[in-house]
């Protein structure tokens, strides 16, 4: 099983929500393509984190967790919506 890095600059963080997203076009993830867990590399620190995958919504949007996180109030989830 291949794992994607994601860099956080790939993505858009709502400070309020403690919540990343992306759009999974902008990912280069192409259609059908479910990865079940992700590693987020943070372009500060380098600082490595897997996310699971935990559902995939009914427009096909997935929703991931931290598995890795030491502080987990830090990031609450991972969004990658389905354009």
């Amino acid at each position: 099983m291949e794992i994607s890095i994601i860099n956080t600059n790939q993505l858009m963080w709502h400070k309020h929500r403690k919540v990343l997203t992306a759009d999974a076009s902008e990912l280069g993830y192409k259609p059908g393509f479910i990865p079940t867990s992700l590693v987020i590399e943070s372009a500060w620190t380098r600082r490595l984190v897997r996310f699971e995958l935990d559902y995939i919504e009914e427009n096909g949007s997935l929703r991931f967790i931290p598995v890795s996180l030491p502080d987990k109030s830090a990031v609450k989830e991972l969004i990658i919506f389905n354009d």
